[in-house]
């Protein structure tokens, strides 16, 4: 039995507890050590969702407010594949032609996401 369902079997124990023994929320969190907060929220999911619901979601942020804008990738690919320039010299030219201050190390991780990270392939 993996670590998710496990989750799923503690949760389900909550519920079945408060039906068939305490009928009340408060002595059934304290049975299980939770908080009544942490039992209201998943008994919601589990009346909207069923079992399903009883999953974890995913943390990750649909969205990073710090990701680099389309615009400077596609001329960071532009500088790679048109003067076969390093992260260090796309870096710099970035900044001095353009303004734009970006780390060696982020180019190349862009330059490695887009797999033009090893320039003898390309040219």
């Amino acid at each position: 039995m993996n670590t998710k369902q496990r989750q799923i079997k503690l949760r389900l124990a909550w519920f079945k507890h408060f039906q068939e023994k305490s009928h009340n929320v408060a002595r059934t969190c304290r049975y299980f050590g939770i908080s009544r907060y942490t039992f209201y929220f998943w008994l919601k999911r589990y009346k909207n969702k069923g079992v399903e619901g009883l999953y974890d979601l995913s943390r990750k942020p649909k969205t990073s407010p710090r990701s680099t804008s389309d615009q400077i990738i596609n001329k960071i690919i532009k500088l790679r594949k048109g003067r076969g320039l390093g992260p260090v010299k796309i870096s710099r030219r970035l900044l001095k032609k353009y303004n734009i201050k970006i780390s060696h190390k982020t180019v190349y991780l862009i330059l490695k996401k887009a797999k033009l990270n090893k320039l003898s392939k390309q040219l």
